[in-house]
């Protein structure tokens, strides 16, 4: 699939955040977009936006990062690092408040 003519990108560093915004198709901007706002609209309200915001570009990145190290060939798109952020954090949050509520 890719031969000695795939480039190395990697060092492109505004990559690292902008591929969020690409896509392959409408179903995936669909999910993305609904598990966004069944994530991210109570994270919201419970933390405000520069904390979700932070959460979930920090997920971004971390995809990025980790699909750099680990799968530098392939093609990355959407935002679903961003989405497994909000997720794992309101995991977190679910386990350490067990007791509490």
């Amino acid at each position: 699939f890719f031969g000695r003519e795939c480039q190395d990108l990697r060092w492109q560093t505004w990559r690292w955040i902008a591929y969020q915004f690409t896509h392959v198709g409408v179903l995936h901007v669909l999910a993305n977009a609904i598990y966004c706002i069944i994530l991210g609209v109570p994270e919201e309200v419970l933390h405000g936006h520069l904390h979700t915001f932070a959460t979930f570009n920090l997920g971004v990145l971390s995809g990025a990062c980790g699909t750099m190290v680990l799968d530098m060939r392939s093609v990355t798109v959407g935002c679903s690092g961003g989405v497994f952020a909000l997720l794992a954090r309101r995991m977190v949050e679910l386990v350490v408040t067990w007791r509490t509520r």
